[in-house]
């Protein structure tokens, strides 16, 4: 016989004795066993031949090598679990504390704007159009024939013509340039 007629004819003859061990219909090989009294009547014995006992020697092999590689896995898994778990927790520590920087740096980036606005808003001034329906909060930046340039709080610039001013910030504008001149004479005088 060929290798594979011989395990099928194996297969088939476990298979067949499993069954009539388990209480299942008999084969015509399982036929030929033999009937031992136990205590719950006759209990089937097992058949006692070379093919059916190397058969059997090599599934307890075989399922016992399974059980060793269960055995070494659980055994594995249970000595890394720790590692896993002190990794998960460094991880852990390691965004709070990329979240805690920032939101750090989110309150310092804050407490500088608010510092700036406060910076702004002491030198700022509110600008009126000749015709009192605008305003603008802004810096005087330069004033010269023309008109002015305000520097707006978001850093932007503004080129306003003199006659677009409101009179009180025309007199405004004069007298910041008549003190800019004074400080400016009595700076040279001083040298």
């Amino acid at each position: 016989m060929n290798s594979r007629m011989t395990m099928a004819f194996v297969s088939l003859f476990v298979a067949s004795e499993i069954a009539s061990a388990c209480g299942g219909g008999s084969s015509s090989l399982a036929r030929g066993g033999r009937f031992a009294t136990g205590s719950s009547g006759l209990v089937r014995s097992p058949i006692s031949s070379p093919l059916v006992s190397s058969v059997t020697a090599q599934s307890m092999r075989m399922n016992m090598a399974r059980q060793a590689a269960i055995a070494q896995a659980r055994a594995y898994h249970a000595q890394m679990r720790p590692i896993r778990i002190e990794k998960a927790n460094r991880m852990r520590e390691q965004k709070i504390a990329q979240r805690e920087a920032r939101a750090q740096i989110r309150i310092a980036k804050l407490e500088e704007n608010k510092r700036k606005q406060q910076e702004f808003l002491a030198d700022a001034r509110t600008w009126t159009d000749s015709t009192g329906k605008h305003t603008l909060v802004a810096i005087l930046e330069d004033a010269n024939g023309w008109g002015v340039k305000l520097r707006k709080q978001d850093g932007g610039h503004v080129n306003v013509p003199h006659k677009r001013l409101s009179s009180s910030d025309r007199a405004w504008v004069a007298y910041e340039i008549e003190k800019a001149d004074r400080d400016n004479r009595f700076m040279i005088a001083g040298l």
